[in-house]
């Protein structure tokens, strides 16, 4: 199996390569980005510096070798900004970059390969490459897993529960999460927190990515979302059934239709197999509602 990233000179680019390449998931990744020459050093630098792990080859490559990937991840976008802080603002010009990947890609693009992207409002985009690009809504999967992350790190610090005992996770839109704290639960167990405890959890997510936006350290959080990114790919290539959030492309799913949303996902060889029902309260439901409008909003902006 090969996979290819279109984004690869930038930290979330170059992070993923390495993650899915440690892992020795695939037999070739191919890495594609307008800096040519930062993409060729990381192609040399992974293939030597993971040669004890695995023997996956690192290619520097364009459009025109992607006709054999399996696997497309786009992390491609804007420069980041630390200005800017809420990710829609990046929706008009992040589009004309897919637009252009897109058309850069349909002359090659492999029948059935599996679009992975990460790029902002995420939402939007996840369902601009599949109107783009058609085929089915399943081989379409937005990276969100952020917000989960973020809610049950928050949790742990609060309560000292132990982050691997939570299940937890937020829907809705990357940035503005809905975070599900009826159905999150400790060990099989359902989870109590007081209304003073998710205050808590929801002021410790604003103010984490407040202060991460003020550091202007001039990079995203490319850690994070690549060891994640990494799960997705894991997860098809291994038909592994994985339970994660990922924007997913809804056709009737909760009420929703022409609109993409963060859910909950079984993803495997398949990609999205199965949107999760948590049984959401009266209350999140008409949360969902409003931001399937705010998100349809977006969408018809660009002309989706």
């Amino acid at each position: 199996m090969k996979l290819a990233i279109i984004g690869a000179a930038g930290t979330l680019g170059s992070s993923t390569v390495f993650c899915v390449g440690q892992k020795g998931l695939v037999d070739e990744i191919k890495l594609i980005d307008i800096k040519r020459n930062i993409v060729e050093t990381h192609a040399m630098d992974l293939y030597q510096g993971l040669l004890d792990d695995t023997h996956t080859k690192f290619t520097l490559a364009d459009y025109s070798d992607i006709a054999d990937c399996d696997i497309l991840v786009i992390t491609a976008s804007v420069p980041y900004n630390s200005n800017v802080k809420d990710r829609s603002v990046n929706l008009v010009k992040n589009y004309k970059i897919v637009q252009s990947i897109c058309e850069e890609m349909k002359p090659y693009r492999k029948p059935g390969s599996f679009i992975i992207t990460s790029t902002n409002p995420l939402e939007a985009m996840i369902n601009a490459y599949y109107k783009l690009l058609g085929e089915e809504r399943n081989k379409f999967i937005g990276f969100c897993a952020n917000d989960t992350i973020r809610m049950k790190w928050a949790i742990e610090e609060i309560t000292g529960i132990s982050y691997s005992d939570i299940k937890a996770f937020c829907v809705g839109e990357h940035g503005h999460a809905i975070r599900l704290y009826d159905q999150a639960t400790v060990s099989g167990e359902p989870l109590v927190l007081t209304d003073d405890q998710k205050a808590q959890v929801d002021k410790m997510n604003v103010e984490w990515f407040a202060h991460w936006q003020s550091l202007e350290g001039g990079r995203t959080t490319g850690w994070t979302s690549s060891t994640h990114i990494a799960k997705i790919v894991e997860a098809i290539v291994n038909d592994s059934k994985v339970i994660m959030p990922a924007a997913a492309v809804l056709d009737g799913e909760f009420g929703c239709r022409e609109v993409a949303m963060d859910m909950i996902c079984t993803i495997g060889a398949n990609g999205i197999e199965e949107i999760i029902d948590p049984n959401f309260t009266s209350e999140q439901m008409e949360a969902l509602a409003v931001t399937a409008e705010k998100l349809r909003a977006q969408e018809a902006s660009i002309g989706l």
